[in-house]
């Protein structure tokens, strides 16, 4: 049989263990509470980054869509100039025909004066 003091020491022991074991209980329901929060973060932030790289999706397709944008204005652009070149070198030749005209007129009005002379 065990002596008293052994069993004291014993039992000494094993309130040491379960006040080590109760401390080891509380340690492991606050390591479950912060699990549960840093996992409720990590969500967070994973929710977060989706959010971000949907918005990242529409700002490139926005971005897209103006350059096509940009370059279909920037041809209709350059064909405009062309055209007003265009304009401006018949605005040339038709004041040269003006004048020709002109001069035509002149010359015909002459004639007939001088025909009406004769």
């Amino acid at each position: 049989m065990l002596s008293a003091k052994t069993i004291d020491t014993i039992l000494f022991k094993l309130a040491g263990l379960e006040t080590s074991l109760k401390k080891l209980y509380k340690l492991d329901d606050e390591i479950e509470v912060q699990m549960k929060t840093f996992t409720n973060r990590v969500e967070r932030v994973g929710t977060r980054l989706e959010k971000t790289e949907n918005e990242s999706k529409e700002l490139l397709k926005a971005v897209t869509f103006l350059s096509d944008q940009y370059d279909t204005v920037k041809t209709k652009t350059d064909k405009v100039t062309e055209l007003e070149k265009q304009v401006e070198k018949s605005k040339a030749e038709n004041e040269t025909i003006r004048q020709t005209v002109t001069d035509l007129i002149n010359i015909n009005t002459n004639i007939k004066e001088e025909l009406l002379d004769i």
